[in-house]
């Protein structure tokens, strides 16, 4: 099947690799150039061929699964957002940020408190303002990494060491799958919970205080901007190989209409040093938004 397919009508960059796209007796085809894979698409039915002598194959197929469901889901009015997410004491909390913000670490902090884990990159958010979770590997820097005890102990005792491919930087990251997340930190997994707060982390390197503060209504709008990836996710996701039933204005309006409601919850800015107990911070993040709960914080 992979050798057997060569003619071509579109070429596309993919992934580090060029793809060629064409049409087989009404059948769309997209085809890697080396062989590796080829998807055909036949209406709504897909069937995806990977060669099994490339050592990754489990992962394009991943891949692709996982594209396939972000279409699906933005066609019923979801749209994806890049961030981390608990339920904690009853609430659906979602936090989000610029790389090295310190997400990650006050994901690790609630999870350290008995927090349920929804997810860890990328989530959903629905016209009901539900969060639902996509699981993917947690990626852990080296700071983050150094300073959690547990992951440690975790690497040490299964005899880990697996390093995230280095892409246009020289750090690389430390891997671990939603369920060990749970194992390590004794957590629950939930597929969904309704969304209450938005957390925007500062941290603080070598610091010892915690200060908190509600984000101003342009300061949201440019968080949710940086953060949506609906319509678009260029590092994730390309239309060419999900063929959703939305067009792009469609889309473009689910987002409006979801940052319609998004925009009446709290984005509440957390700056933490790295010198302060997780106990401290979530307990101070948590009395900060009872609180403040029901209060015009906005006016």
């Amino acid at each position: 099947m992979l050798e057997n397919i060569d003619l071509f009508e579109k070429k596309e960059y993919f992934k580090n690799s060029f793809c060629f796209l064409y049409y087989i007796h009404d059948k769309l085809y997209i085809k890697e150039e080396h062989n590796e894979w080829v998807i055909e698409i036949n209406q709504n039915e897909y069937k995806i061929y990977i060669s099994e002598y490339n050592p990754l194959y489990k992962i394009y197929l991943l891949r692709f699964l996982r594209y396939i469901s972000y279409g699906l889901c933005e066609d019923k009015g979801m749209i994806l957002m890049h961030g981390a997410a608990v339920s904690y004491q009853g609430n659906g909390i979602i936090i989000v940020g610029e790389k090295g913000s310190g997400k990650t670490t006050l994901l690790i902090n609630f999870l350290n408190m008995k927090a349920d884990l929804i997810a860890n990159d990328r989530l959903f958010i629905t016209d009901e303002l539900n969060i639902i979770g996509v699981p993917q590997a947690l990626r852990i820097g080296c700071d983050s990494f150094n300073n959690e005890s547990k992951i440690q102990e975790y690497f040490k005792r299964n005899n880990l060491f697996r390093e995230q491919e280095k892409i246009k930087t020289d750090n690389f990251k430390y891997l671990l799958v939603v369920s060990e997340l749970i194992k390590i930190y004794k957590c629950k997994f939930r597929i969904q919970k309704h969304l209450d707060y938005i957390l925007i982390p500062d941290i603080q390197i070598g610091k010892n205080d915690v200060e908190i503060e509600c984000l101003d209504e342009i300061e949201k709008e440019r968080i949710f901007e940086k953060v949506c990836f609906t319509p678009f996710d260029e590092s994730f996701r390309s239309d060419w190989i999900c063929f959703t039933s939305n067009n792009i204005l469609n889309k473009i309006r689910f987002r409006r209409e979801r940052w319609h409601d998004i925009r009446e919850l709290q984005f509440v800015k957390v700056k933490y040093g790295t010198e302060v107990e997780a106990e401290f911070i979530t307990s101070r993040i948590m009395e900060f938004l009872n609180e403040s709960k029901g209060e015009n914080v906005y006016v």
